[in-house]
């Protein structure tokens, strides 16, 4: 998942359809294993709509920080742990 996230661009996130183009590195060999198509859940929207808002102009990436050797699980996981929740084996 990190990987999918940090490659996605805003022009990979279509609202108006609710829609991501997810593009994959791990199976981009295979035949249509590059992208995907996912919905976005309608809850995810205001969120998406706000990173877009605060986007630096010609801002490529949804995620433009932990470009390289990120360890967004492990920073996922502290974060579900200080809210007091109890984190999923798949986060």
């Amino acid at each position: 998942m990190p990987s999918e996230a940090l490659r996605l661009r805003w022009p990979d996130v279509d609202t108006e359809n609710l829609r991501l183009t997810v593009r994959s590195p791990k199976t981009e060999h295979r035949a249509g294993g590059a992208a995907r198509t996912v919905p976005i859940f309608p809850e995810l929207l205001p969120f998406l709509f706000d990173v877009n808002e605060r986007a630096e102009e010609g801002s490529e990436y949804v995620i433009p920080s932990y470009r390289e050797g990120a360890q967004l699980t492990t920073h996922l996981r502290r974060l579900i742990d200080r809210a007091g929740l109890k984190v999923s084996p798949k986060p």
